[in-house]
């Protein structure tokens, strides 16, 4: 099952539930790690996160060094 949200991702984020199998950040850059930080505990373990536009503009270095390692 595919759930699309809709809306400012800044409150949407905050009313999700877990576990997620799969999210698709494709929002304000600046909001990117917001973001991370908010549904990666929700993530179910083998889970994928995919954030759009990683190339242009460059991403916060800090939402990079927050993506773990596995």
């Amino acid at each position: 099952r595919i759930d699309i949200v809709v809306g400012d991702a800044h409150i949407e984020v905050k009313k999700q539930q877990g576990p997620l199998d799969l999210v698709f950040i494709d929002a304000d850059k600046e909001g990117y790690l917001l973001y991370l930080q908010a549904l990666l505990p929700l993530l179910r373990a083998g889970g994928l996160i995919i954030a759009d536009n990683m190339i242009r503009p460059a991403p916060d270095p800090a939402f990079v060094r927050s993506i773990p390692p596995d």
